[in-house]
């Protein structure tokens, strides 16, 4: 015969196993802190600094191109001046093909103005009619030595003209790269800062759940 087996009834709650799930302030706090000082540090943080930097980098490029073109192009005036006020020059040879002769490969170079010069005098002093021209009877001319001198003396002054014109766009530029850097400099440390207050929130909170977790045990142990 079977035997029929009769269930106590009496089951104290305590005996029933529960888990408890407690998520305090302190607790969402902590993982807060943990995700935001993630985000900022292994996100945020490089991206702007990446972003910042790619800025930076790009005005100080767009800068130093505007200042070699400024220059460039002063120096190309300064060596065509050059010419134009050499002494009876302009009597023989027209600004156009001056203009067309010097250019941002040359300016800078004493040849150029020692080969202008000495075809200048070959083509108009040869010929009778302008060989009385004050160009061909100028002292510069008649003498090499004198000519070269002079020449070195318009291609030196091109390139001084040209680096005061550089030097004056940097000038003008530098109090805005100066700005851009300060301002990238702050940024990324402020947000550094804010990655370290969050870590240090984040392990303080974690070390007191931990202290308070070791409490309750012990008193369970006791109990």
């Amino acid at each position: 015969m079977d035997k029929i087996v009769t269930l106590d009834t009496d089951i104290q709650s305590d005996a029933i196993p529960a888990c408890v799930c407690e998520k305090s302030l302190a607790d969402k706090v902590e993982k807060g802190c943990l995700r935001c000082g993630g985000l900022l540090g292994g996100g945020i943080a490089p991206g702007w600094g990446l972003v910042s930097g790619l800025g930076y980098v790009g005005w100080t490029n767009y800068v130093t191109q505007t200042a070699l073109q400024k220059g460039i192009e002063e120096g190309v005036k300064a060596g065509i001046e050059g010419l134009k006020v050499f002494p009876g020059l302009s009597r023989l040879i027209k600004d156009s093909q001056i203009q067309s002769f010097i250019n941002p490969a040359n300016y800078f170079k004493e040849m150029t103005y020692v080969s202008f010069l000495q075809d200048a005098k070959k083509t108009h002093c040869s010929a009778s009619p302008t060989s009385n021209e004050p160009f061909c009877n100028s002292s510069f001319i008649s003498s090499e030595s004198e000519l070269s001198d002079r020449a070195a003396g318009i291609a030196n002054y091109a390139t001084e003209i040209a680096e005061l014109a550089e030097t004056d766009v940097l000038d003008k530029a530098a109090p805005v790269t100066s700005g851009l850097n300060t301002a990238i400099i702050a940024s990324i440390v402020a947000i550094v800062v804010i990655v370290l207050v969050m870590v240090i929130i984040y392990l303080i909170l974690r070390y007191r759940r931990k202290k308070k977790q070791k409490k309750k045990k012990i008193h369970k142990q006791k109990i």
